[in-house]
């Protein structure tokens, strides 16, 4: 989780950030990364971390979009601007938990669909699975930091509009247990839809979380530590 990402770095990465040209590599590292629309947000948020500090937390918007010029040399894609300040939002306030439209922003700029999205706009069951996993990899909830009843029900009635019954993987920990249609019983066929549709989405999540793994074993960090947030990671596989 982000909060033990500023954490000691481990013993091979010590002697790199001792090194004058560590923080060079780590710069033009997350600037290959930042120009990849494939880019995930928490990855680029971790990255922006480890070279700005907690510092840049506190950031107006405009001002993060003038230190990123200043400091990558290039203006970032718009959608890439937003899966970083969605990733930030995620952990520096509790609004993407509690508050459905911003749960909503959240996920069409995690997923590269950008924040000026219209809420009328259908969200992909696939994106919804891994965006939600990626909100708790950096800040996993819990207590009074779980999902409001509202963002729950909106993740329900996404899955059943887009004709998804049970649960993906992804959102077990947060969703009740699914109500399956009693006909589904005496239709094999039915069943066999069903299940593969949910097969889909899993497989889809997992695509991503290999991505992503791949990703953040790219960032070349000079100040911190992606142990715990991996730790985390091996616990939600």
């Amino acid at each position: 989780m982000w909060k033990d990402f500023l954490d000691k770095p481990p013993r091979h990465q010590e002697k790199e950030a001792s090194t004058p040209n560590s923080a060079m590599v780590a710069q033009r590292a997350l600037g290959v990364l930042l120009r990849q629309q494939s880019s995930y947000g928490s990855v680029l948020f971790l990255g922006l971390c480890d070279i700005w500090g907690p510092e840049w937390l506190d950031y107006e918007p405009k001002t993060v979009q003038l230190e990123l010029r200043d400091t990558f040399g290039f203006d970032i894609d718009p959608d890439q601007f937003d899966k970083i300040m969605a990733a930030r939002q995620v952990v520096t306030t509790d609004f993407c938990f509690k508050e459905l439209p911003a749960f909503i922003t959240c996920i069409n700029a995690l997923s590269g669909d950008g924040c000026d999205t219209p809420f009328a706009q259908p969200i992909e069951p696939g994106d919804l699975a891994w965006s939600v996993l990626e909100m708790v990899l950096l800040y996993p909830p819990n207590g009074n930091e779980q999902f409001s009843e509202e963002i729950i029900g909106f993740m329900e009635e996404t899955l059943r509009w887009q004709g998804i019954q049970g649960v993906p993987q992804a959102l077990i920990q947060f969703l009740p247990e699914a109500t399956w249609d009693e006909t589904l019983g005496n239709d094999p066929d039915g069943m066999e839809l069903v299940m593969g549709r949910l097969a889909e989405i899993n497989e889809e999540v997992v695509s991503n979380m290999r991505a992503w793994r791949f990703q953040l074993s790219r960032l070349r960090l000079v100040n911190g530590s992606v142990k715990g947030l991996l730790e985390r990671f091996e616990e939600l596989k």
